[in-house]
């Protein structure tokens, strides 16, 4: 894998008008221009979601890095051609319910059990951050999601996206993830981040990147929250085995792997729902 994450930057337009600014394979949109469509306001989790709650005490910043470099950690892609998904019990899975049966998508299957590259697009909005103001102050960190993916044979293309982001129920199979100072999650409680299949979402509020005593390893704050909870919002649970991402919490302990069920879990997610495209 690349492990050289210095920023070299060059500007493109996309299809939709949108001026993007390449950071190492991050895209950034600096205008949207496009209204978003809202929801009813009897939908249960509506654009009241996206109002956080300023009573939080501001974190102290510890400090942004840009110095982070993953060639330490020696994540590789794994053999997944040896999976079968069809023996993968739905407790392997969260929210089994929303995921597909996938006895009836069986191309699908085979593509998700292959060693072939696939993408994923996740727009960024920086929704009232206390600490992330700035798409470059992100780019080390995001360099290093981009790593713990490259095990599931993931490849994430990140966009920052301008403009109101989308409510809870909106753009649900569009992989959306929010930097906020402190938002809620739909039963109402105020965790530090957290993924969310069924809205296709992961949060990061700005206190889960204040603790760094929490971790002796610092290529993995945040970079480690941030990949976790986009494991949720592909469908994966919580594990007990400390070495892997889909840990609770953070521990010197972490080694941030993937196992290859867990890439196909991803995968088929990805595929199904997503949008994912396979690169040949």
């Amino acid at each position: 894998m690349d492990a050289s994450h210095h920023p070299m930057n060059s500007y493109s337009s996309d299809d939709e008008g949108e001026r993007t600014l390449d950071v190492d394979g991050l895209g950034r949109s600096e205008a949207s221009g496009r209204e978003v469509e809202r929801t009813s306001e009897a939908d249960m989790y509506d654009q009241e979601e996206l109002r956080t709650d300023l009573d939080v005490p501001v974190p102290i910043d510890q400090g942004i890095r840009s110095d982070l470099h993953s060639d330490q950690a020696g994540w590789q892609p794994l053999e997944l051609s040896r999976v079968n998904a069809y023996a993968i019990p739905n407790s392997a899975k969260i929210f089994a319910e929303q995921h597909p049966d996938y006895s009836t998508i069986p191309e699908l299957i085979t593509q998700a059990t292959s060693n072939i590259l696939i993408r994923i697009e996740i727009n960024i909005y920086l929704i009232d951050s206390s600490l992330w103001t700035d798409p470059d102050q992100l780019s080390a960190y995001l360099a290093l999601v981009k790593d713990y993916f490259i095990q599931a044979r993931i490849q994430l293309r990140f966009t920052f996206k301008e403009g109101p982001a989308p409510a809870w129920t909106e753009e649900i199979n569009q992989v959306h993830l929010y930097f906020t100072h402190a938002m809620r999650n739909p039963r109402g409680a105020l965790p530090q981040g957290f993924g969310n299949l069924p809205a296709g979402k992961a949060v990061i509020n700005d206190h889960l990147m204040d603790r760094p005593q929490l971790h002796d390893n610092p290529l993995f704050l945040p970079g480690k929250p941030i990949g976790h909870e986009i494991g949720h919002v592909l469908g994966l649970p919580h594990v007990s085995d400390r070495r892997y991402l889909m840990a609770q919490g953070t521990s010197a302990e972490n080694q941030l792997q993937i196992t290859a069920e867990e890439a196909v879990i991803m995968r088929v997610m990805a595929l199904f729902r997503f949008g994912a495209t396979i690169q040949e």
